[in-house]
C-alpha cells in the first residue's frame, strides 16, 4: 500500500515535468515468449497443419498476451478462422473475458469487412457486445448477425456451458432463419 502511494506520488511529480517511469523488467521474458511462440508456430505448420500461414509480429504479440487460452488453442483458432475467411458472415465470440482472444481474432480480420459480435456477462460494454449470461441475453437480442462464418465459444463456468449449449444452437437457428436456413437444415440432415 505504501509502495503504491509513493509510486503514484513519484509518477505525478514526473508527469508534471513531462516524464514517466518506464520499466523494462519484463522485456526479456516477453522477448523469450515471442521467440518461443514463433518456434511453436513453425512446428505447428510443419507437424499439424502444413497449410497454416505463419503470422506477422502482431499475431505473435497477441498470442503472447492470451489469457485463459493457451498457445496451441490460439494457433488452432487462427488456423480455422483463416479457413473461414472466404465464407460470407461475421465473427462471434461467446465468452470474452479480458478480451485477449478477441484482440487476436480482430487482428486476423482487420483487412476484411467482417464485424465482431461479442457475447459476455459483462455490463456497460460498447455496441455489438451483448451483455448478460448468454442463454438470458439471447432472448433480448433484437439484432443478430445476418450470417456467421466463425464462432469461438469459451465459457469459463460449467452452468453457462450446460445451459447455453441448446441456446447457442437456437442462436444459429435464428441466424440461419434470416439467410441460410436451408444450409443449416441440410447440414443437420447429413449428420442424422
Amino acid at each position: 500500500m505504501i509502495k503504491q502511494v509513493i509510486g503514484k506520488s513519484i509518477r505525478k511529480t514526473l508527469n508534471h515535468f513531462g516524464k514517466d517511469i518506464v520499466s523494462n523488467y519484463f522485456q526479456p521474458y516477453k522477448d523469450r515468449s515471442i521467440d518461443a511462440i514463433t518456434a511453436v508456430e513453425k512446428m505447428f505448420k510443419k507437424h499439424v497443419h502444413s497449410d497454416y500461414e505463419l503470422g506477422d509480429a502482431k499475431r505473435i504479440e497477441c498470442m503472447v498476451n492470451l489469457l485463459g487460452v493457451d498457445t496451441m488453442e490460439g494457433l488452432h483458432i487462427t488456423y480455422y478462422l483463416n479457413k473461414c475467411m472466404e465464407i460470407v458472415g461475421d465473427i462471434c465470440e461467446f465468452g470474452v473475458a479480458q478480451g485477449q482472444t478477441i484482440a487476436m481474432i480482430a487482428n486476423e480480420i482487420k483487412s476484411t469487412n467482417k464485424k465482431l459480435w461479442l457475447f459476455d456477462s459483462f455490463e456497460g460494454l460498447p455496441a455489438r457486445i451483448i451483455p448478460g449470461m448468454f442463454n438470458d441475453s439471447l432472448k433480448n437480442v433484437k439484432v443478430l448477425p445476418e450470417k456467421v462464418s466463425f464462432a469461438f465459444v469459451d465459457f469459463d463456468f460449467y452452468l453457462p456451458v450446460r445451459q447455453s449449449s441448446l441456446t447457442i444452437i437456437s442462436f444459429f437457428q435464428a441466424v440461419s432463419k434470416k439467410q441460410s436456413r436451408n444450409l443449416w437444415l441440410q447440414t443437420r440432415e447429413n449428420t442424422n
